[in-house]
């Protein structure tokens, strides 16, 4: 399978405006920056490791298939990703 990035015009991760606008963003309403796109074919576990991406907020779309594979729907994903562990008085986020 192909999957293809690219960054998402108009959202500065950097800031907090930026995270509060990537809120309002869908695959459908995301335009990608000009030359930010790039394609990796999956390994055979399945997986694509785009490496070294800069921060920003990214659509990503299965652009390739083998016949009888259903493709993914296209999604956003932020980098950083922001993850929650633990609970209570123990929870924190981390990058």
């Amino acid at each position: 399978m192909t999957f293809t990035v690219c960054q998402v015009e108009g959202i500065d991760l950097t800031t907090s405006v930026g995270w509060t606008a990537a809120q309002s963003k869908t695959p459908d309403n995301s335009a990608c920056v000009s030359g930010t796109e790039r394609s990796l074919v999956t390994l055979a576990d399945g997986t694509a490791t785009f490496a070294a991406l800069p921060i920003g907020l990214y659509k990503v779309v299965e652009s390739a298939a083998p016949t009888g594979v259903t493709t993914a729907a296209p999604f956003l994903v932020s980098i950083p990703y922001p993850s929650v562990s633990g609970s209570g008085d123990e929870q924190s986020t981390n990058w």
